[in-house]
């Protein structure tokens, strides 16, 4: 059986066990949210129209600021090595499978 077969078998079958639950009325209901998080709600969809407006609104600004400089933003110190630490543990681990895969060897010290 493929993946997207059992995906959609799985989706068939717990939508239809969800359609029983509010059938019956066993289906408990979601929590109203307080005002303030309301944007939290992924089912309301006014506030994810304003969630992501405000998103774009946020991007345009920074857009504009950012075309205003004459040079990039540069990340100075430990903010550099934070921002870079992640990406360095995913190319040293890539470069592990792909070793181990190819049964090939790299210079000592590479890894």
């Amino acid at each position: 059986m493929s993946l997207l077969s059992r995906l959609q078998r799985s989706f068939v079958s717990s939508h239809a066990a969800y359609l029983l639950r509010l059938k019956t009325g066993k289906q408990p209901s979601a929590p109203a949210l307080p005002a303030a998080l309301r944007f939290l709600d992924y089912t309301d969809n006014e506030a994810l129209v304003a969630v992501n407006a405000a998103y774009l609104v946020v991007v345009l600004l920074l857009f504009l600021w950012m075309r205003t400089r004459r040079e990039g933003l540069t990340l100075r110190g430990p903010l550099v090595v934070r921002a870079r630490a992640p990406c360095a543990r995913h190319a040293v681990a890539a470069a592990r499978i792909c070793v181990s895969a190819s049964c090939g060897a790299l210079p000592s010290g590479f890894i």
